[in-house]
C-alpha cells in the first residue's frame, strides 16, 4: 500500500467508524426523548456513510457486476469466519464477558449470511428483516424473539 493508499484507508475507518457511532447516537438521543438531536446525529452518519463508500471505491476501484459483488461479499464473510475464532479466544482469556458475548453473536450471524449468500436466487422475490441487536437476518417475517440474541421482534428491521 502505498501513502496514499494509507491516507485513504485512515479516512474510510475514520468515516465508517463515526458514521455508525453517529448513527448509535441517534438512537440514544430517540431512547432519550431528543427526537430532534436524533435526526441531525442520523444526518451526519448518512454523510459519513456517503463519505465511506466514496473512499472505499477509490481504495477497491469501482464495484464489480452484481454477481462479482455477490463473490465478494461471500468472500469477505469467509474472513470473518476465519478471524473472529480467534478473536474470541482472546476475549475469553481476557475475560471481557462484553467483547465475548458480542463477537460470539456476529460469528453466528456471520455463519447465517454466509448460507443466505450461498442460497441467494436473483429469480426468488424475499424479503429480510435484520435484527437491531445483533445483525440476524431473517428472511420474510421478523420471529417473536431472535435465534441468536432474543431480542423481541420489535427490535428487527427492514433495510430496504
Amino acid at each position: 500500500m502505498n501513502d496514499n493508499e494509507v491516507i485513504l484507508a485512515v479516512a474510510f475507518s475514520r468515516e465508517s467508524r463515526n458514521a455508525a457511532r453517529n448513527a448509535m447516537a441517534a438512537l440514544k438521543a430517540d431512547k432519550d426523548g431528543h427526537p430532534r438531536a436524533a435526526r441531525l446525529l442520523r444526518a451526519v452518519a448518512a454523510g459519513q456513510e456517503v463519505h465511506a463508500g466514496k473512499l472505499l471505491m477509490l481504495l477497491r476501484g469501482k464495484l464489480g457486476d452484481t454477481g462479482e459483488n455477490l463473490a465478494v461479499a461471500r468472500e469477505k464473510l469467509e474472513d470473518i469466519l476465519a478471524d473472529y475464532p480467534d478473536m474470541l479466544a482472546r476475549l475469553q482469556e481476557a475475560r471481557d464477558r462484553a467483547g465475548e458475548s458480542m463477537l460470539s453473536q456476529f460469528l453466528k450471524t456471520a455463519v447465517g449470511h454466509k448460507g443466505r449468500l450461498a442460497r441467494f436466487d436473483e429469480d426468488r422475490d424475499a424479503h429480510y428483516q435484520v435484527c437491531g441487536v445483533c445483525g440476524f437476518l431473517a428472511e420474510g417475517e421478523a420471529p417473536e424473539r431472535c435465534p441468536v440474541c432474543h431480542a423481541v421482534q420489535g427490535r428487527f428491521f427492514s433495510p430496504g
